[in-house]
């Protein structure tokens, strides 16, 4: 069986409770990430339950073996409502397997960081300027509809600031954001309010992601990091993270694995070895 034989199932946490009668005929079910414990007493009886982080360690070296293999170290940022930054050291630890005594592998990994400032800011903010309990559709149409820049009129900028020779004194660009939403009036554009925050949030995560890296380097100056999760599944999260890493880290190697089912496709890996 490959990944690509594998269904998917999406829908919001809160619609989970419809999904679980599903699992009854189920052989085994292995459960992930913070809500599998708020569902901990709905769940069959036998329910394995695993580490996130480990889970999602597993799903992105299957999915990306050339990248970040199990031989090779990366700095991961896993991006849902909030955000932890974990150092994915390379090399295998070995375990023992008590059904078969087959050798297993397992990902050694720290937490180096982290933030509260992430999908939940966005969302929580998001659905107060756009009045609404459920904004994505309407989300998702603003960002695709919204060049990056556009909403540089709502963020104040280095030039903004100094005047633009004076930046160039500095060394700094002058259209380099000094303080985001830094222009915003109430009778803003709600629209570029809301593509302006997603550029906050996921410019200050490609910082933070950065700074957490840079002591990483001296002993390895080319360890990748790994961005990944529900909130940087948005659009132009690619080009955002891209002017990030370029300002606080040019040349640093990075990638996006936009997909929210690394933790799902670990627990199935679960499965498999058993």
């Amino acid at each position: 069986m490959s990944l690509d034989d594998v269904k998917k199932f999406v829908f919001p946490t809160e619609d989970f409770q419809n999904f679980i009668p599903n699992l009854r005929q189920a052989e085994q079910v292995f459960a992930t990430g913070g809500g599998s414990a708020k569902f901990k007493d709905s769940l069959p009886e036998g329910t394995e339950y695993l580490d996130e982080l480990e889970t999602v360690i597993y799903g992105i070296r299957l999915q990306n073996p050339q990248t970040v293999g199990f031989d090779q170290e990366f700095v991961l940022v896993n991006a849902g409502t909030g955000a932890s930054i974990v150092h994915v050291k390379n090399g295998r630890e070995s375990t023992k397997n008590d059904k078969d005594d087959k050798t297993k592998t397992e990902p050694s990994y720290v937490r180096i960081g982290g933030t509260g400032v992430c999908g939940g800011v966005f969302s929580g903010l998001s659905k107060i300027l756009l009045k609404t309990n459920d904004p994505w559709n309407e989300i998702s149409r603003i960002l695709n509809n919204t060049e990056l820049r556009d909403s540089n009129q709502y963020h104040t900028l280095v030039k903004d600031i100094y005047g633009e020779k004076q930046a160039e004194i500095y060394g700094l660009p002058g259209d380099l954001v000094a303080g985001f939403l830094g222009k915003v009036k109430f009778d803003s554009d709600v629209g570029m309010v809301v593509s302006g925050i997603q550029e906050s949030v996921t410019c200050n995560l490609a910082h933070l992601a950065c700074l957490q890296t840079e002591a990483l380097r001296a002993k390895n100056p080319d360890i990748p990091i790994v961005f990944t999760g529900g909130y940087l599944t948005l659009p132009r999260t690619e080009r955002i993270i891209q002017i990030g890493v370029d300002i606080f880290a040019n040349g640093s190697q990075w990638m996006l694995h936009a997909d929210e089912f690394s933790g799902s496709i670990g627990c199935l890996n679960q499965f498999l070895r058993k």
